[in-house]
């Protein structure tokens, strides 16, 4: 599956959820996910970042498991190829 680039937000459903992520915020990741306006979980932002790699790098293995049961996609890389799968893979 491959995933086009998004443009970056300021605010809005994704950003929020990115932001949530990156927080660790399982709670927040879970009920943003759970909305009637629910936000695309492969959403790329600034450097092509999403919120599956936010929570990788957060290490938030709740968020993670939120986001992958919302189909975000582990492969979709930064824009200079870092991806979620790399971080489990790799650290």
């Amino acid at each position: 599956m491959d995933v086009a680039p998004s443009p970056p937000a300021l605010r809005g459903p994704e950003r929020e959820l990115f932001d949530a992520a990156e927080a660790g915020s399982a709670d927040r990741v879970s009920s943003l996910l759970s909305a009637a306006d629910r936000p695309d979980p492969n959403w790329r932002g600034v450097k092509g970042r999403t919120a599956l790699l936010a929570a990788a790098r957060r290490g938030c293995q709740e968020c993670t498991r939120l986001l992958l049961r919302a189909g975000a996609v582990p492969h979709v890389g930064t824009d200079v190829g870092v991806s979620a799968r790399h971080i489990a893979e790799h650290g």
